[in-house]
Parts: C-alpha cells; structure tokens; sequence
C-alpha cells in the first residue's frame, strides 16, 4: 500500500474496532469476538509502525544539510558510505548501501530512483560550495514543508512605544500588517551520461557527487544572482531597486547607489555603497564581484595614494576592500553603462537559499552503451531582508 491507502486502512480499521467494542459489551465477547478485535488491533499497530518509520526516514532526509549533530569524523565517515552506496547504485541499480531507511523511499515519481540521503545530501553540497561561492556566505536553509510555496514572514513596521509613569495609561497601539517572502518554486535537473567502462570504476560514486555538484552550482551560481524568479531562483539583481533610502523604500526593493561616473566606478562612490548600510549590517558585510572588475577595484587610490584593497594578512582569510572582505563571483556582471558590477550585504540575512528533497535516478536502457544518471533538486532562493544589501549602479 502507499501512504495513502495506510492512512485509509487505519481510519477504516478503527471505525471496525469501535463498531466491534460499541456492538457487543466486552465481557460478553467470545473467543471469536476477541480474536477478531485482536487481528484488526495488530494490523492497525503494524501500519502504525510502518508510518512512523517512513516519517522518521523523512525528517532524517530533511535535515539542514549543514548542521553537524555528531563529531566531524563520524559525519565524514557517513559521507564517504553514502558516496560508496551511491557507486553501488551506479553500477548495478541496487539501494542496500543505502539502509533500510531509504529503501523505503525509492519508490515514486521516480520510480527506480532513490531519496539523497542526508550525509549524501551533505557531501554534494559541500562540494558545490566550491564551485557556487553563494553559499559560502548566504542562509541555506532546509525545507520539511510539503507545500509547492516555501514562504518566510518578515515583519515590515513600527510598535507604538513610549515613556509613562507607573500608573499612567498606554495606548492600546498597533501593529503594522505581517507580510512575507514567497520563494519561486523551482527544479535544477542535470543528466549525466556515464560510459559501461567508467560504470565499472570502483571511484564512481565520487564522479557522480563531484559532476552532479558543478552542474548545480554553474545553474544556481546564475540563478541566485541574476535568476528570473520563473521556475528558478529569483536573484538579487532581479529583484525590484529603487535609488531612494531604508526608511522610504517599499519591502523586498533593493536599494542601488550610484557610481559616480559614465560608464565607471569612481573611489568614492565605494565609500557611499559601504555606509548605506545600516551599522549592524555593516559588521558583517562581504563585497560581491567578478575578477575583471575586482582588478579595476585593486587599481583604485585614496588622496593618501594608498589602494582601497588591501592583501589577506592571515592565510585562508580573504582580501579587503575599504576593510571588508570580498568575494569573487563570476556571474556577476562587467563594469558597463548601466549595470550592476558590484553588491554589498549581510548576505545571512540579505539572501536566503532553500534546498529541498533530491533525487537520483539510474537509466541503463535509454542511451546505450552508457547509462545516463538524471538527477533533481528541488532548490530556490530568494532576497529576505533587502535593507540588508545595496547595489552600485554604472551611470550611462
């Protein structure tokens, strides 16, 4: 039975059960009675049980990806299980590497396929970290809804306060509307032709999580900067902008400062990108442009002739500019007339990326002598706080 018809047994085994003890008083039963409560009693406990189990594999799988519950050795332990699993399921199709948990969730759309499980969910991810710099500084969060929207309420007013007295009266006040973030639905799907040959390679496992992880993160690097918003992420720079302050912008518009030239940045016009944000956005604020404009950045003076950019004095820590540090996106656009070469944000509250359950499905028959090795994610992302980031925008 599927979830459904468990679900419809269970309802109509209890409305059997209450019938039975409701018909006849119990200590009138007979043997048959009591045998025929206790048949239905026990089928109702083993789809119970079976029900709890697929729940407990679901929120198991829907886990944030990110969160550490164990030491890192056990979780790097689980990953590399789950990349073997996942070579044994390239090669022969077979979901026993998986446990019992996940066998139990192949089946569906996908017929064939089989649910990413959480320390394979993990590992893909921390691999596209590499290739999708998004996410290094963005909130991934992981979605449990069922629900096609994904929505956050934000909370866009003002609560009347003030200073009285111990017995002075207070307005009864009011409290502006909730409103909210919905996320666009989306689906990246990638189909991986894999040759009878490497289908044999014992380090298949690792190809696959390692190819699935590009193709991802080279769609989601796109979408989560300039993405629609239509079946894809909706990116920062296709949100709503407007040229005017915190306080009188409309919620989820972007605010952009201007350059300060034709077709150029000017020095200053950095100065003024960085102190249009808010001082608890500033704290923690990483700059966001591709290596083109980065190397017109690094060339640009103070009146001390001193350069705005400034080298990573720690190893593994990132250059500055005008003291925050920068991270390099290759999606983001050129210096031109008119464009958008370079954001600034708290990027934890300014942006949010929702990942979503993930299929694997193993296809032997359709491209033969390869087998193809289709992949989907149910993935989106979108602007939260917008006071949260400010945009410098080329003159014409």
């Amino acid at each position: 039975m599927d979830i459904a018809q468990m679900r419809n047994r269970l309802q109509t085994l209890a409305n059997e059960m209450k019938t039975l003890a409701h018909d006849t008083p119990r200590d009138k039963w007979t043997n048959a009675h009591a045998q025929a409560f206790d048949k239905k009693q026990n089928e109702f406990d083993n789809i119970e049980a079976q029900l709890d189990r697929y729940q407990n594999a679901l929120d198991n799988l829907s886990e944030d990806p990110n969160r550490r519950r164990r030491g890192a050795g056990a979780n790097e332990a689980d990953a590399q299980a789950a990349v073997a699993a996942l070579g044994q399921f390239a090669r022969t199709g077979s979901v026993d590497g998986f446990g019992v948990n996940n066998a139990a969730l192949t089946e569906g759309a996908d017929s064939g396929g089989i649910v990413v499980p959480r320390e394979l969910a993990d590992k893909i991810i921390s691999t596209q970290r590499a290739y999708d710099p998004m996410r290094l500084v963005c909130t991934v969060v992981s979605s449990k809804t069922a629900a096609t929207k994904y929505d956050v309420p934000l909370f866009n007013g003002t609560v009347d306060s003030g200073w009285a007295g111990e017995t002075d009266p207070r307005a009864a006040g009011s409290i502006s509307a909730l409103e909210s973030v919905v996320f666009p639905d989306a689906e990246i799907w990638a189909n991986i032709p894999i040759s009878a040959w490497l289908e044999e390679d014992s380090r298949i496992g690792d190809f696959v999580v390692r190819e699935i992880a590009k193709e991802f993160a080279r769609k989601e690097g796109v979408a989560f900067i300039s993405g629609s918003g239509t079946k894809q992420p909706l990116g920062f720079l296709s949100s709503p902008q407007a040229a005017t302050g915190d306080d009188t912008r409309s919620t989820g518009t972007v605010q952009t400062i201007a350059s300060g030239g034709a077709a150029a940045i000017l020095p200053d016009s950095l100065t003024d990108l960085v102190y249009s944000l808010r001082p608890a956005y500033r704290a923690n604020a990483t700059w966001i442009l591709n290596s083109k404009t980065l190397a017109t950045v690094r060339k640009m003076k103070d009146l001390q002739d001193n350069y705005l950019w400034q080298p990573s004095v720690i190893a593994g820590q990132p250059a500055t500019l005008l003291g925050y540090p920068i991270l390099e996106c290759e999606n983001m656009p050129d210096v031109a007339a008119g464009a958008i070469p370079i954001a600034i944000g708290d990027w934890k509250e300014a942006y949010h990326i929702v990942d979503r359950t993930q299929m694997l499905l193993r296809d032997p028959y359709t491209s033969r002598p390869n087998v193809l090795f289709y992949s989907r994610k149910r993935v989106s992302g979108s602007v939260v706080d917008s006071n949260a980031l400010k945009l410098l925008k080329i003159g014409v």
